[in-house]
């Protein structure tokens, strides 16, 4: 829920108690009955609780006026005490939620690598993505730290994932060509004849990094040697037909400031 926009019929409408709430809320002590049914409500809207700073005091308000109590803050006890997870259990219950578990830990994780990580490496995209996918399996989201976590761990999975793919789709000597490119030019190469060597190149890839700079005979000299040291890892020409384009460019990007 977007905090502060209270005013709005939906809103409104999330926050009001049925005849079977207040049957329910009844059964509590008074001092419980508000924490009870703030708790409930949100649940009802988000399939999770909320953190005592999501509830702005208006809502408090009102869920408190429609139970006949006083407004004021939320007792410690009944939110996150005790008393208060007795009443996440029962309304985990009530909805045929369950609390996250190991294992439902490690399918999040393979849940957002093979569904969602394609499409964003956004951290806030995935992890509304996880809370969605958590709602539909009716199970309880992670704390916001193992969120974070089974995101990375996610994202960590589907790199891996998409860089052992693209591996075995390569020969044995292609790969070796490639990681050669990580290592220092060769003084007596071709490469280090037609391509003038500059302080950044640590290593042959560099050399297809660097900016041709200005137009003239060596730059397009050094350019068609740059092309001829690409044609000669013999790359399959279909190697990244069924990879995203954006998922191309993130490459890119990284490869452009990354140092090797």
């Amino acid at each position: 829920m977007v905090q502060g926009a209270y005013d709005s019929e939906d809103l409104i409408d999330s926050w009001t108690l049925t005849p079977e709430d207040h049957v329910r809320i009844a059964g509590k002590s008074r001092d419980n009955r508000l924490a009870f049914a703030v708790l409930l409500l949100f649940f009802r809207a988000n399939g999770r609780f909320p953190d005592v700073a999501e509830i702005h005091p208006s809502i408090v308000a009102l869920v408190a006026q429609q139970l006949g109590v006083d407004t004021g803050p939320i007792a410690d006890q009944a939110w996150q005490g005790r008393t208060g997870k007795r009443h996440r259990a029962e309304i985990r219950i009530l909805f045929g939620f369950r609390e996250p578990t190991v294992a439902d830990g490690e399918a999040m994780v393979a849940w957002l690598r093979d569904h969602a990580v394609a499409h964003s490496h956004d951290p806030e995209h995935l992890t509304a993505a996880l809370k969605v996918h958590c709602r539909s399996c009716s199970i309880e989201p992670p704390t916001p730290d193992r969120v974070e976590r089974i995101v990375r761990a996610a994202t960590h999975a589907y790199e891996e994932r998409f860089c052992q793919s693209i591996r075995d789709c390569l020969t044995p000597g292609t790969r070796a060509r490639l990681e050669a490119l990580l290592q220092p030019p060769d003084s007596e190469s071709k490469v280090d004849e037609a391509v003038e060597l500059s302080p950044s190149a640590s290593a042959t890839i560099n050399l297809l990094r660097d900016d041709p700079g200005r137009a003239s005979v060596k730059s397009l000299h050094q350019e068609m040697t740059r092309l001829d040291l690409i044609r000669r890892l013999e790359l399959p020409p279909d190697l990244f037909d069924h990879t995203p384009t954006q998922e191309l460019e993130r490459y890119r990007q990284r490869v452009a400031v990354e140092a090797s």
